[in-house]
């Protein structure tokens, strides 16, 4: 008597079939060997039916995907002597680059001191070969796991974990932000005469008023969140003077968390005074002047300055002294400027030198004004030239 082993047989001849992923593989199951009576062949995944066919042989094609690897698949042969059906076991082995997330604990958002531990968890086959972690570009680790004690502001960061394998990398980041573990605060400027005027901490919360003639008369300048330590920002060279803010100036930050005292903010205070050193406009910001032979002509600026000790007028190099010829004035005047946006008006005194009937040894000539007071002392300048009849101010 013959015995026919009956068994089932995976082709390719491998119950582990390996791929990319993204990619497809085709996987056959048959039944050895011809035996008679009813045949049923079937796939199925994760119990559930894929495909079947009433024959020996069944081929099936499945896309690849990380996914895939985690799920059971068999191929089952029902046959009409046998009691039980025969099945077999197929697993999948998907190759794919890593899958990175990276978590900060307990916050990406952190007081000075603060104890800071990001994680890179990472999932990839075949495992991963090599982690890095970089802080705005330079790397700090190798682990998969970073730890930083008593953290400050220096701590502020990008923060990227790369992880790579045979098949290729993955990254995550996180933006990590710290914050003053807020003991005062400090407005200052930054030069001598003020050009920025700053809350120099990092806070969650910050304001920026001007005092009043009292603790209770003050007004709100600025209220932001904010993660850069800039409040109120004016380029004096640019924006204008800011000689109308003369004043105390305070500062409250806050990182949101009460302290002992149950205060969320601690208070700075910087003394503002202006104007500092004279400051001149020039009327239309022009510097030329355009004037004919036996013309009068006036040569005027605006100066912004308190208590002005004294002025002088200047020809070229040669001081110039009030006579009929040269004629010195000074009167009160304002001028409009645009701090933030909106046209304000200083007090401001105009200095002006009148030249009567002018000649060719008036022309070609620069003009200029200095101004002293007890901060300093700054100069403008305006050249007159000679021109046609028809010219006028330019």
């Amino acid at each position: 008597m013959n015995l026919n082993i009956v068994e089932l047989q995976i082709l390719p001849n491998d119950t582990t079939i390996v791929g990319s992923n993204g990619s497809t593989v085709t996987v056959t199951c048959l039944i050895k060997n011809n035996i008679p009576g009813a045949k049923n062949i079937s796939w199925l995944k994760n119990g559930q039916l894929v495909s079947s066919n009433a024959s020996n042989i069944l081929t099936v094609t499945f896309l690849l995907t990380t996914e895939v690897s985690k799920q059971n698949l068999k191929c089952k042969a029902d046959i009409d002597c046998i009691d039980m059906p025969l099945e077999q076991d197929v697993k999948f082995s998907v190759n794919y680059p890593p899958s990175v997330k990276v978590a900060a604990l307990p916050s990406s958002e952190l007081n000075e001191k603060d104890n800071m531990i990001l994680t890179c968890t990472h999932e990839s086959y075949p495992y991963a070969s090599f982690i890095t972690w970089t802080k705005n570009g330079n790397g700090i680790s190798h682990e998969a796991e970073y730890q930083k004690l008593n953290v400050s502001r220096e701590d502020n960061g990008l923060y990227v974990c790369n992880v790579s394998n045979t098949i290729g990398y993955g990254v995550d980041k996180v933006q990590i932000s710290v914050y003053c573990n807020c003991t005062r605060g400090d407005c200052r400027t930054t030069e001598e005469w003020l050009t920025f005027l700053q809350c120099d901490w990092y806070s969650k919360y910050l304001y920026i008023f001007k005092m009043g003639t009292s603790f209770y008369r003050r007004i709100l300048l600025r209220t932001l969140e904010s993660k850069i330590p800039t409040l109120l920002t004016v380029d004096t060279k640019h924006d204008k003077p800011i000689y109308t803010i003369d004043g105390r100036y305070q500062c409250n930050v806050s990182n949101g968390v009460p302290d002992e005292k149950n205060l969320t903010f601690q208070n700075g205070y910087k003394d503002v005074y202006f104007p500092g050193k004279p400051h001149c406009f020039l009327p239309k910001n022009n510097e030329q002047i355009i004037r004919k032979r036996s013309d009068t002509v006036m040569i005027a600026f605006n100066v912004y300055s308190s208590n002005i000790t004294r002025y002088e007028w200047w020809k070229g190099s040669c001081s110039l002294n009030q006579t009929f010829e040269y004629e010195f004035t000074t009167n009160q005047s304002t001028t409009s400027v645009l701090m933030y946006g909106i046209s304000i008006s200083l007090n401001t005194t105009t200095i002006a030198l009148k030249i009567s009937n002018l000649t060719e040894a008036h022309f070609e000539t620069q003009y200029s004004l200095f101004i002293y007071n007890e901060q300093g002392n700054s100069n403008c300048s305006m050249t007159l030239l000679e021109g046609r009849e028809f010219f006028t101010y330019r």
